[in-house]
């Protein structure tokens, strides 16, 4: 497949890899620090919240264009980039089986 090599799996891999483990890093760090998630906020919404991010396939593309020259890695960067879209499938996919957000249980409020 023209452009699928080293460059588009690495690009794959840190988007729907890396970017969702370093938030997640991130904020039990924060824990640990003595910071407390928002209200209603469970990991269950962290781990859909940091696979969403995982689909910034804009700013792969300016990172790609701005560290490689024309020519093939450029274009399995790019190519790797664009295939990250396939994160958003991901996060609504683990959403569903994880009971978050939308899919989660429903709060109703009744009027006293």
């Amino acid at each position: 497949m023209l452009g699928s090599g080293t460059g588009t799996w690495a690009v794959l891999v840190a988007s729907l890899a890396g970017r969702p483990l370093g938030i997640l890093v991130a904020v039990a760090c924060g824990i640990a620090a003595g910071l407390h998630l928002p209200v209603r906020i469970g990991w269950r919404d962290l781990v859909v919240a940091a696979f969403t991010a995982s689909i910034g396939f804009s700013f792969s593309l300016l990172v790609a264009t701005q560290a490689f020259g024309v020519g093939p890695v450029l274009i399995e960067a790019k190519i790797g980039a664009l295939l990250s879209i396939g994160g958003a499938a991901l996060a609504v996919t683990l959403a569903a089986c994880l009971g978050a957000g939308k899919f989660g249980p429903r709060i109703t409020h009744s009027s006293t």
